[in-house]
């Protein structure tokens, strides 16, 4: 069964986390956006007790996620023009990200004899072109190759791409 905590213990811990929370926003309003492990260091906090203070916080929207780095994820005060951590992944991955939509305008507008690059066997960059387009999810290359639509866009995108090598 369950204990059941006085009162008065209750809102002595409440005062005590209110005041620890106190504490990591004026730190951070101090030095600017900081990881929990870092804040845990700086403020004397065991890394639990800074974990469950920071959970609290963003709870609270008092605290925003960031970015990343090596030792965890950034923090810093909350902004209202600020984008979370989340949102900035979402940013990203919708930039690069292949629809359906996409496939289906670029195969109208692919003929073939477009020019494509790709790695031979020992690794040199060699030219090949675009041979047939009919098929829904491939395109076939004049190198006897076949390669996803997503792998053709992406290569018709700026900069310097090779068919079959996707980037880390």
């Amino acid at each position: 069964m369950r204990r059941k905590i006085p009162k008065s213990s209750r809102e002595e811990i409440n005062r005590i986390s209110a005041d620890k929370q106190d504490r990591i926003l004026r730190h951070l309003s101090e030095v600017g956006a900081l990881t929990i492990k870092k804040a845990a260091e700086d403020l004397g906090l065991t890394h639990s007790d800074a974990r469950n203070q920071f959970g609290n916080l963003r709870v609270k929207n008092a605290i925003d996620c960031v970015g990343r780095c090596k030792d965890g994820y950034l923090y810093t005060i909350h902004r209202d023009n600020a984008k979370s951590y989340r949102e900035q992944l979402e940013e990203i991955q919708e930039d690069e990200a292949i629809w359906p939509e996409t496939i289906a305008r670029f195969r109208k507008h692919a003929a073939p004899g477009a020019v494509y690059h790709y790695r031979d066997e020992d690794g040199a960059r060699k030219r090949t072109k675009v041979t047939d387009t009919r098929y829904p999810h491939i395109c076939l290359f004049d190198n006897g190759q076949a390669y996803s639509w997503a792998d053709v866009i992406r290569c018709s995108r700026a900069g310097v791409n090779t068919l079959g090598e996707w980037p880390k």
